[in-house]
């Protein structure tokens, strides 16, 4: 039964990461919402039981799903946010197939200045 809420919370962490990155939706504001739903579930925790969390298992689950959080959740709203500044269109184009790789135009360069290499 404890693997399997082990299981399920790492998976509620990457659920999370999802939501951290449509609602959120900033880089610099994920770690703070991660680490803030971690502590308001300490809270919870010691008022519920009524007592404060002493079992290793328990802080090393909350730390592992601190760390996935933070992580993933870090990487996935800077990708949104920098997808859109350098990556435009490129990476739609590509998904949509429109890429058109049959021009195959050799490169020139033109105009270039002519420097001989002459020993003086």
């Amino acid at each position: 039964m404890g693997l399997i809420l082990f299981a399920l919370w790492l998976f509620d962490s990457l659920l999370c990461v999802l939501f951290v990155t449509i609602v959120v939706g900033r880089s610099k504001l994920a770690w703070d919402f991660a680490i803030t739903i971690h502590i308001i579930n300490l809270i919870v925790v010691w008022l519920y039981t009524g007592k404060f969390p002493t079992s290793t298992l328990w802080w090393c689950l909350q730390v592992l799903s601190a760390v996935l959080l933070v992580t993933l959740s870090t990487y996935l709203t800077r990708w949104k946010e920098l997808r859109t500044t350098f990556f435009e269109n490129m990476l739609d184009q590509q998904e949509l197939g429109e890429v058109d790789h049959s021009n195959n135009q050799n490169i020139e360069m033109l105009n270039l200045p002519d420097v001989s290499l002459s020993s003086k």
